[in-house]
Protein backbone atom coordinates (compact mmCIF):
# COMPACT_ATOMS: atom_id res chain seq x y z
CA UNK A 1 0.00 0.00 0.00
CA UNK A 2 2.86 2.71 0.48
CA UNK A 3 4.27 1.72 -2.48
CA UNK A 4 1.56 2.40 -4.72
CA UNK A 5 1.30 6.14 -2.63
CA UNK A 6 4.38 7.06 -3.00
CA UNK A 7 4.06 6.38 -6.59
CA UNK A 8 1.35 8.62 -6.91
CA UNK A 9 3.21 11.13 -5.20
CA UNK A 10 5.95 10.71 -7.12
CA UNK A 11 3.74 11.35 -10.52
CA UNK A 12 2.40 14.46 -9.05
CA UNK A 13 6.06 16.37 -7.94
CA UNK A 14 7.76 18.39 -10.32
CA UNK A 15 11.66 16.93 -9.95
CA UNK A 16 14.96 18.25 -11.21
CA UNK A 17 15.67 17.09 -14.74
CA UNK A 18 18.64 14.51 -15.52
CA UNK A 19 20.87 17.11 -16.31
CA UNK A 20 20.37 19.33 -13.12
CA UNK A 21 20.07 15.88 -11.16
CA UNK A 22 23.64 15.16 -11.96
CA UNK A 23 24.85 18.13 -10.19
CA UNK A 24 22.96 17.23 -7.19
CA UNK A 25 24.61 13.77 -7.55
CA UNK A 26 28.11 14.77 -8.14
CA UNK A 27 27.74 17.22 -4.80
CA UNK A 28 26.70 13.60 -2.70
CA UNK A 29 29.31 11.85 -4.17
CA UNK A 30 32.14 13.71 -3.44
CA UNK A 31 31.01 12.63 0.30
CA UNK A 32 32.12 16.48 2.02
CA UNK A 33 29.77 18.04 3.89
CA UNK A 34 31.31 21.64 2.38
CA UNK A 35 32.13 21.86 -1.18
CA UNK A 36 34.43 25.12 -1.97
CA UNK A 37 36.18 24.15 -5.36
CA UNK A 38 36.35 27.71 -6.05
CA UNK A 39 39.32 28.87 -3.71
CA UNK A 40 37.31 31.17 -1.82
CA UNK A 41 36.43 33.35 -4.95
CA UNK A 42 32.26 32.02 -4.10
CA UNK A 43 30.83 31.19 -0.75
CA UNK A 44 31.02 27.37 0.33
CA UNK A 45 28.33 24.71 0.07
CA UNK A 46 26.89 22.93 2.40
CA UNK A 47 25.76 19.46 3.01
CA UNK A 48 23.70 17.75 4.78
CA UNK A 49 21.98 14.36 4.70
CA UNK A 50 19.21 12.66 6.36
CA UNK A 51 18.55 8.95 7.04
CA UNK A 52 17.06 6.94 4.63
CA UNK A 53 13.30 6.24 5.44
CA UNK A 54 10.89 4.26 3.39
CA UNK A 55 12.77 5.07 0.23
CA UNK A 56 13.32 8.71 0.62
CA UNK A 57 16.63 10.22 2.80
CA UNK A 58 16.38 14.38 2.77
CA UNK A 59 18.91 16.34 1.21
CA UNK A 60 19.72 20.08 2.72
CA UNK A 61 21.86 22.29 0.71
CA UNK A 62 23.06 25.47 1.98
CA UNK A 63 25.24 28.55 0.58
CA UNK A 64 26.64 31.33 2.39
CA UNK A 65 26.02 34.52 1.32
CA UNK A 66 27.38 38.22 1.92
CA UNK A 67 25.74 41.30 2.15
CA UNK A 68 27.68 44.81 1.03
CA UNK A 69 28.18 44.93 4.67
CA UNK A 70 30.04 42.05 5.74
CA UNK A 71 27.71 40.14 7.11
CA UNK A 72 26.60 36.50 6.17
CA UNK A 73 23.24 34.89 5.42
CA UNK A 74 22.17 31.45 4.46
CA UNK A 75 20.09 30.33 1.55
CA UNK A 76 18.94 26.90 2.02
CA UNK A 77 16.89 24.14 -0.63
CA UNK A 78 15.43 21.08 0.97
CA UNK A 79 15.25 18.13 -1.42
CA UNK A 80 13.65 14.45 -1.12
CA UNK A 81 15.82 12.32 -2.78
CA UNK A 82 13.71 9.00 -3.86
CA UNK A 83 16.32 6.03 -3.83
CA UNK A 84 14.59 3.96 -6.43
CA UNK A 85 13.99 6.33 -8.98
CA UNK A 86 17.04 8.04 -8.41
CA UNK A 87 14.42 11.25 -8.19
CA UNK A 88 14.84 14.58 -6.89
CA UNK A 89 12.42 16.62 -5.56
CA UNK A 90 12.76 20.36 -4.20
CA UNK A 91 10.61 20.84 -1.65
CA UNK A 92 11.31 23.71 0.88
CA UNK A 93 13.33 26.94 0.66
CA UNK A 94 14.97 28.70 3.36
CA UNK A 95 16.46 32.43 3.14
CA UNK A 96 17.65 33.75 6.31
CA UNK A 97 18.37 37.75 4.75
CA UNK A 98 14.67 38.19 3.53
CA UNK A 99 12.96 35.53 6.67
CA UNK A 100 11.45 33.57 3.98
CA UNK A 101 10.79 29.74 4.85
CA UNK A 102 8.13 27.74 2.55
CA UNK A 103 7.36 24.05 2.21
CA UNK A 104 5.55 22.44 -0.08
CA UNK A 105 6.00 19.11 0.84
CA UNK A 106 5.31 17.84 4.38
CA UNK A 107 6.74 14.58 5.88
CA UNK A 108 5.34 12.29 7.98
CA UNK A 109 6.41 9.25 9.80
CA UNK A 110 8.25 9.13 6.53
CA UNK A 111 5.89 10.05 4.17
CA UNK A 112 5.53 12.89 2.40
CA UNK A 113 2.77 14.55 1.62
CA UNK A 114 2.05 17.19 -1.22
CA UNK A 115 1.16 20.65 0.32
CA UNK A 116 0.82 23.20 -2.29
CA UNK A 117 1.33 21.34 -5.87
CA UNK A 118 2.39 25.53 -7.45
CA UNK A 119 4.76 26.13 -4.51
CA UNK A 120 6.48 22.85 -5.21
CA UNK A 121 6.87 23.69 -8.97
CA UNK A 122 8.78 27.10 -7.64
CA UNK A 123 10.92 24.91 -5.60
CA UNK A 124 11.63 23.52 -8.60
CA UNK A 125 12.56 25.78 -10.57
CA UNK A 126 14.43 28.08 -7.86
CA UNK A 127 16.42 24.95 -7.38
CA UNK A 128 17.42 23.83 -11.04
CA UNK A 129 18.95 27.77 -11.04
CA UNK A 130 20.36 27.95 -8.43
CA UNK A 131 22.47 24.38 -8.84
CA UNK A 132 23.48 25.33 -12.24
CA UNK A 133 24.98 28.36 -10.75
CA UNK A 134 26.65 25.88 -8.05
CA UNK A 135 27.79 24.02 -10.55
CA UNK A 136 29.68 26.81 -12.73
CA UNK A 137 31.05 28.46 -9.54
CA UNK A 138 32.86 25.23 -7.93
CA UNK A 139 33.39 23.99 -11.04
CA UNK A 140 31.40 20.48 -10.78
CA UNK A 141 31.81 19.71 -14.28
CA UNK A 142 28.39 18.80 -14.86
Amino acid sequence: MIVIILLNFLALMKTLDSKTAKIIQAILAAGKKVIDNSQGTYMPVMVSTGRWRKGFRTVSLSQKNMRGDGSVYLTTVLFLHDKTAEKYIPFGYRNELSGIETYSIAINEGVPTLLDGGLQEDHTAFASMWLRDINIKHCLGQ
